[in-house]
């Protein structure tokens, strides 16, 4: 994330709402709880961290190259 923030990329961040604040100090521009809607835009990159049965869901907000 923070390597992103240095390139001037608009980092999204989906978490527990626990963890929010402190994404969101290490540059996250926007968190979202795990439970809430993904919004409709797209993203150009989408990295996930933990894995787990989200991944296909959050791999459909990918923009198509």
């Amino acid at each position: 994330m923070q390597l992103a923030k240095r390139r001037g990329a608009h980092v999204t961040a989906l978490t527990s709402l626990s963890k929010a604040k402190a994404l969101e100090g290490l540059g996250a521009d926007v968190t979202l709880g795990r439970d809430e809607a993904l919004p409709r835009d797209t993203f150009d990159v989408v990295l996930d961290l933990v894995g787990g049965a989200h991944c296909s869901t959050h791999c459909r907000c990918a923009a198509a190259t």
